[in-house]
């Protein structure tokens, strides 16, 4: 069972240079935009719809509580090795 948030959780990191990473995505399949996806904060941890980015293991780097990668570093930002557009 994936966790992301309780009432007793401690403020995460809340760095301000993961601003950068906040704001509105679309994973393309086969041309055509499939998945909105929203990046923003919530109690000091970054948020990618609703599922938390528990740790950031190298600078834009990040895990989900699911295990999955939220990757961007090199210009080019990837989720469940998916690239991330910018809306």
């Amino acid at each position: 069972m994936d966790f992301n948030r309780g009432p007793d959780d401690v403020s995460g990191p809340n760095k301000t240079d993961w601003d950068r990473y906040m704001g509105k995505y679309y994973i393309e399949q086969w041309g055509i935009p499939s998945l909105d996806v929203t990046i923003d904060r919530s109690n000091g941890y970054l948020i990618l719809n609703g599922i938390r980015l528990i740790v950031e293991t190298d600078r834009g780097l990040f895990f989900t509580v699911d295990g999955e990668a939220v990757d961007f570093r090199n210009g080019k930002a990837t989720w469940k090795n998916l690239r991330l557009a910018r809306r």
